[in-house]
């Protein structure tokens, strides 16, 4: 069996596993030609893998081959791609004594409250919700733009940037009254 194992990183081992007759089982991290297999079918499973936040998953997480009494090694292979993906909110203008409580909500229950500028790296695909409060703070009003928005978030390493901006919105006035009269 040549088996070609393609989508990772150089320094990521692959998780996959192939099984066959008599019990035959074997871990392959990375492309490899499997000599002296033993002719019937084989079942190649593959595991989605983390290198750092990243998640690769594999394009078919099972497949089968037929092995035949040859020297010809049957070509199999095995693609990951990655399966993450990556948020940026960066926040600006929000008062100094106040942080806001930004929420942040998405896919399989995916739910944070930040206060700052984060980025979210390996979270799943898909719909993202971010809602950023009016902040009050020293009897001051900062508004802020936008105060939702939703984003689709793809699969791939390039991240997706959200920016919640806040801006003083109210001020205060001082008077000074002068050149009264007393009483």
């Amino acid at each position: 069996l040549s088996l070609t194992i393609a989508g990772l990183p150089g320094s990521v081992a692959a998780q996959v596993t192939l099984v066959g007759p008599n019990n035959y089982s074997r871990v392959l991290t990375a492309t490899e030609v499997v000599a002296g297999l033993r002719p019937g079918a084989y079942l190649i499973s593959a595991a989605p893998i983390r290198d750092g936040a990243t998640r690769y998953s594999p394009l078919a997480d099972t497949q089968t081959v037929s092995i035949p009494k040859s020297n010809v090694p049957v070509e199999a292979a095995v693609d990951y791609e990655v399966s993450s993906a990556v948020l940026i909110v960066t926040v600006d203008g929000a008062p100094a004594g106040k942080p806001p409580a930004i929420r942040v909500s998405g896919p399989n229950g995916f739910l944070q409250t930040i206060a700052a500028s984060t980025t979210f790296d390996g979270i799943d695909p898909g719909p993202y919700v971010i809602t950023a409060p009016e902040i009050s703070a020293d009897q001051q009003r900062f508004s802020v733009t936008p105060s939702s928005v939703q984003v689709l978030l793809g699969p791939g390493l390039k991240p997706k940037t959200v920016q919640v901006r806040y801006a003083q919105t109210t001020g205060n006035l001082r008077f000074d009254v002068s050149g009264l009269p007393d009483g």
